[in-house]
């Protein structure tokens, strides 16, 4: 495995606020897993969800909905 990040790694990186981060976590929206009181976030994961994120992109500033 890869590097592990917390919050304030993980918003410098996404560039957002760590409340932000904390509320995508608790709600499911961000990869991560929490240990004790800390949010542990594998930069690995995090990485593969922006690109998997990314891919959904369908150029028009809005994400598309993947069919299954």
């Amino acid at each position: 495995m890869g590097r592990i990040m917390n919050v304030n790694e993980v918003a410098k990186y996404l560039n957002m606020v760590p409340d932000t981060i904390y509320r995508k976590a608790r709600a499911g929206e961000i990869p991560a897993v929490k240990m004790g009181k800390c949010w542990r976030f594998p930069k690995d994961t995090l990485d593969k969800w922006l690109n998997d994120r990314a891919l959904e992109h369908n150029g028009n500033g809005r994400t598309a909905r993947v069919l299954s």
